[in-house]
């Protein structure tokens, strides 16, 4: 943005951030933000859920806690933690917690549906 506005120190808007992460797909900025507020970004799944979309997404779950425990398990190999590892386990982290408060929601909607009140998650 400075490069193009010709004014030093000139920085991209928020404003803009939403438009330029829609055409690439990617949330990848709100993992960052969110990290960096000591936070966790949970997108939501679209509309409502039944019992086979949360027991889809509670598989994605186990698969994405064994991806952070494997991350974790060749950090500690040698005895110690590298700053790079953390990172790694830092993001592998986010990805296991997102899934399980995806899983949350779905259930919370499932719940809803069947017309019973669901615990706020």
């Amino acid at each position: 943005m400075s490069e193009l506005s010709g004014q030093p120190r000139h920085k991209m808007g928020a404003d803009l951030l939403l438009p330029l992460m829609q055409p690439a797909e990617s949330a990848a900025p709100m993992h960052y933000l969110a990290r960096e507020l000591s936070g966790v970004y949970v997108p939501l799944p679209p509309g409502a859920a039944g019992e086979c979309e949360v027991t889809r997404a509670l598989l994605g779950t186990v698969k994405e806690f064994g991806e952070f425990a494997v991350e974790v398990s060749e950090s500690l190999m040698d005895g110690s933690i590298t700053a790079e590892e953390l990172t790694r386990i830092n993001h592998e982290g986010q990805h296991a917690l997102s899934a399980i408060l995806a899983v949350m929601e779905l259930a919370g909607k499932a719940c809803e549906r069947n017309g019973r009140q669901g615990a706020a998650v």
